[in-house]
């Protein structure tokens, strides 16, 4: 992966549910 990829990944995880490559994420962190 581009470091600008990882970059934007990280700043999606912040969110609680992102699409990725129209996929959805969750972040775990928001599901305790």
């Amino acid at each position: 992966m581009k470091t600008e990829e990882i970059k934007d990944l990280f700043v999606k995880f912040e969110s609680i549910v992102c699409d990725y490559n129209g996929i959805e994420c969750w972040s775990a962190r928001d599901l305790y």
